[in-house]
């Protein structure tokens, strides 16, 4: 390998094995064995190098292929087993994976066991002996016929009720009402939820957007009794932005005087409520809500570690939640990004998929999915 390459790559290997600037390998001692640091991409289609046997050495006893990470180096590689003829001197394997469902993250492996034995790899820095070239282009020929061929509806109504179906899917799942009953009429399409219940999804959602989440959080109880106190973490993250609007003042709760002009969840084009709520240091009765709300949430976080583990995730939440009481103006903090009424998006999405899924419903619409897998390809 040239020298370039190499530093690229980087290799693990026994510290008896000699290497040249082109990884050509010399051992004159026991077996070890000499692996790749970066293992074989997971993107990547159809992986080749070659490996050339400069001497076969004493007895020519040789481990050429792919590893795991962990395979012991010194060591040759490999179980003994023949898949076919031999080598010897002068001869170049063709390396690569020739198996599916074989186990991520393997490695570019050769292992020498007997003295004099020479090998010279090639990972493309040179010109491959075998046309590689040809064989990708043959392997996407393959996989484009496959994909012609795939039989589809011949008829174009068909194809046109599935894009349909999937349009009014995506409506129904994130309760567009009024827009999946246009839709339906206009397509002839049926609504796989009933009405009453994309209704209740709507109204838990629109209290979310706008949030007043111990209103969100009552409703969901009262609609989906047992859904939050069975997915507990769910419960945690909602008490937490219910605690986060409280401090911003957005949230109903978070005032004593009745005063509701925020309540609504309007904001500016800044994201910013338009009448300030009163400062935490004016207004003790708040600060002392707030930081009782905050004991309540270190109890649940307390717990939830105790069932299931230590979460990170949820460890860092709740302290960036927390941060936001060391400011005069939480806005303008440098935590204050927590305010901004995008958060609450991801936090919506989650709490209608957890809805859907405890009434045996998809949890995500098949058009997000379809998109998805069109964006990773």
């Amino acid at each position: 390998m040239s020298g370039n390459v190499r530093r690229m790559m980087g290799t693990s290997q026994d510290p008896r094995l000699t290497m040249d600037e082109r990884l050509k390998i010399l051992y004159p001692m026991d077996a070890s064995s000499v692996r790749a640091t970066h293992s074989i991409p997971a993107s990547c289609g159809i992986y080749y190098f070659e490996v050339k046997i400069v001497s076969k050495g004493r007895d020519g006893y040789m481990g050429v292929g792919l590893s795991a990470q962990g395979v012991n180096l010194n060591r040759l590689p490999g179980t003994g087993q023949s898949y076919g003829p031999t080598f010897t001197t002068g001869d170049v394997i063709g390396c690569g994976i020739a198996f599916t469902d074989i186990p991520s993250n393997m490695y570019p492996t050769v292992g020498l066991q007997t003295p004099g034995e020479v090998v010279d790899t090639n990972f493309g820095q040179e010109p491959f002996l075998f046309d590689i070239e040809g064989e990708m282009f043959e392997y996407r020929s393959r996989m484009h016929r496959i994909i012609s061929d795939f039989p589809v509806p011949g008829r174009h109504g068909e194809w046109q009720q599935i894009l349909q179906k999937m349009v009014s899917s995506y409506l129904v799942h994130h309760g567009y009402c009024a827009t999946a009953e246009s839709f339906v009429r206009g397509t002839g399409q049926q609504i796989s939820e009933d009405l009453s219940s994309v209704k209740n999804r709507q109204a838990v959602r629109k209290l979310v957007l706008a949030g007043r989440l111990g209103e969100a959080i009552r409703l969901t109880d009262k609609l989906y009794p047992g859904l939050l106190e069975s997915r507990p973490t769910l419960k945690f993250i909602l008490k937490v932005r219910h605690f986060i609007e409280m401090v911003g003042g957005i949230d109903e709760e978070s005032t004593s005087n009745g005063n509701n002009s925020a309540s609504n969840g309007s904001t500016d084009d800044n994201n910013k409520m338009d009448v300030d709520p009163p400062s935490l240091a004016s207004n003790p009765h708040r600060l002392e809500r707030l930081i009782h709300f905050g004991r309540c949430l270190q109890t649940m976080l307390t717990e939830l570690e105790t069932t299931n583990g230590k979460n990170e995730e949820n460890t860092k939440m709740l302290q960036d939640a927390f941060s936001l009481l060391a400011y005069v103006d939480p806005w303008e903090s440098p935590v204050g990004w927590q305010l901004d009424s995008s958060q609450r998006e991801s936090i919506c999405t989650t709490l209608n998929s957890a809805i859907l899924e405890s009434k045996s419903l998809p949890g995500k619409p098949p058009l997000e999915i379809s998109l998805g897998h069109t964006l990773r390809n």
